[in-house]
Formats: structure tokens, sequence, C-alpha cells
């Protein structure tokens, strides 16, 4: 439990990051709202991305792994949609409602960003 939390407050943290340097990204500011939204992405990391990650295996394959920049940035947009739901104040370039292609290319960045935190963090942060 404990390395759930503070894997999550590295993903805070790093979302906190993201939305400072890149201007199109829009995180909440109060505490609870961030943790809520950390823990939407622990739940779409946890459960949806490995399904998901599993059915885009051939493309993946014939793209030599390629398509994984995709399939992230559209699990990045998921996450954003979601926390419009549940009225999490986060947009990637104006998603959610406007999905454009700039908004998809903020997310592939975004998602990558947040790729390597996450995998720094988890290097860092043992099992407990």
């Amino acid at each position: 439990m404990r390395s759930f939390l503070l894997r999550a407050a590295i993903t805070a943290a790093a979302l906190v990051g993201i939305g400072t340097v890149l201007r199109d990204v829009h995180v909440p500011s109060d505490i609870v709202q961030l943790a809520g939204l950390a823990a939407v992405f622990g739940l779409v990391n946890a459960f949806v991305r490995p399904v998901v990650h599993l059915l885009a295996l051939p493309l993946k394959l014939v793209t030599l792994g390629l398509v994984t920049f995709l399939v992230n940035g559209a699990l990045f947009l998921g996450v954003a949609w979601a926390a419009g739901r549940l009225e999490i104040p986060f947009s990637i370039g104006g998603f959610p409602p406007d999905i454009t292609p700039e908004a998809i290319g903020l997310a592939i960045v975004c998602a990558a960003v947040l790729g390597a935190v996450s995998t720094a963090a988890s290097l860092l942060v043992p099992d407990l």
C-alpha cells in the first residue's frame, strides 16, 4: 500500500511538472483533485493499459513498437475524459471536449514523459 501511495505521489508531481512546462496541459491545483487524478492514472495503468496493449500486440509487431506511442497517448486522452466525467479539471490541448490533432500530439508527448517518470519510479520504489 505504501509503494502505491508513493508512486501516486510521484505521478502527481510529474503531472504538475508537465502542466507547468506545457501551457496547453491544465492540471488541477487542488491537492485533493490532484490525488484523484493520480488515482485515475493508477487505475487505468493497472486495469485498462494491459488489456489495450495486449489487443494492440499485432500492430506493435508490424510497426516494431512505434504504435505504443499512439496507444499510450490514447490512454492519456482516456484519462482526461474520465477525469472530466469525475469533475476533475484536467485537459490536454482543449480535450475534453474538443479532440484536435494538437491534443493528440500533446497527449503522446505527455504520455512519453509520464511513462519515463513512471519507469524511473518503478526502478526506485521497491514493491513493499
